[in-house]
């Protein structure tokens, strides 16, 4: 379904168009559906969100994209409609989803005018009294008595002073939140996996097999594609982002290859490739579980290689 927050806005407020996937099935490979928007929209950066419920092999659930946008110009405009493909495996076909379209009136701002009064008659009145008022003060007695010099000579300095300051940190934290958010992203991904790896080594002591169940492993193995995914595009400076694991290694390639460091990516590629193609795969061990997130940690501190 697709709703739009405001059906009539001023020109130059904000507006939401909320796009909902729910129901049963891969929910966490749906990615954010771009519409064909008017020209005089501005776009700015979508928000997701996920709710997942697991039972058994089955996930149900529901996944929201908000994009938002500000609209530039007045006027009537239509979002149009879209036709989503979505594959029914019950039905062993595809089915057509319509989404309707959406219509926005955009108005432009009203200017208050400015009101007159008969109060301004009053006008060559009120100047007479400034007029005496001035008088009474020479300009240099006034600014020297009292010691009104000093704040008067201070205060533009200390203005400057504050703004400079003000400007600095401003470019202190536009600078450093990307490293931060960077550096903070390896350091979750490797806890992320160790949790994973942990959890499978307390699998092994309690002699459980749980460990050997197909379905539970496949599941762990797509936990860690997402963490791998979602690692990379917090690396990136560009959380939220969707990417295939073929766009993935494509930009790792290339800012390898610019710093002549593609042996870095070789044991990415494997691992990227094994866990996509992972849920087609006929079977796989508890020991291959393992040994691949042990290999995790080493594509983590690879993947940081190529792009620091």
């Amino acid at each position: 379904s697709r709703s739009i927050s405001e059906n009539q806005i001023v020109r130059g407020e904000g507006f939401e168009v909320v796009t909902t996937f729910e129901g049963t099935g891969n929910l966490p490979l749906i990615s954010r559906v771009e519409f064909n928007y008017p020209d005089s929209f501005e776009e700015y950066t979508p928000q997701e969100s996920t709710e997942l419920n697991r039972v058994g092999t089955q996930i149900s659930g529901r996944k929201v994209f908000t994009e938002l946008l500000v609209a530039q110009q007045g006027g009537n405009f239509v979002i149009p409609a879209e036709q989503l493909a979505v594959y029914n495996p019950q039905q062993n076909r595809w089915q057509l989803v319509s989404l309707p379209a959406l219509t926005l009136q955009v108005q432009e701002p009203v200017m208050s005018p400015i009101s007159t009064s008969s109060s301004l008659t009053a006008a060559p009145a009120l100047m007479e009294g400034a007029l005496d008022r001035v008088k009474l003060y020479s300009v240099p007695g006034y600014l020297f008595s009292n010691g009104r010099a000093y704040y008067l000579l201070y205060l533009p300095i200390l203005l400057m002073i504050c703004a400079i300051a003000w400007k600095l940190r401003q470019r202190y934290l536009q600078k450093n939140s990307g490293i931060l958010l960077k550096n903070s992203a390896a350091r979750r991904a490797l806890q992320r996996v160790k949790e994973l790896r942990g959890q499978s080594n307390q699998w092994e002591s309690d002699g459980r097999q749980g460990i050997d169940d197909q379905q539970e492993i496949k599941e762990i193995y797509r936990h860690l594609l997402q963490i791998l995914t979602s690692y990379y595009t917090e690396r990136t400076g560009e959380p939220g982002r969707a990417l295939s694991v073929t766009e993935i290694l494509k930009e790792l390639s290339q800012k390898a290859s610019a710093k002549q460091a593609t042996h870095t990516i070789i044991e990415v590629e494997a691992l990227l490739s094994k866990l996509s193609r992972i849920s087609y795969s006929p079977e796989v061990s508890g020991a291959d579980l393992r040994q691949d997130l042990d290999q995790a940690i080493r594509v983590i501190q690879q993947i940081e290689e190529a792009l620091s």
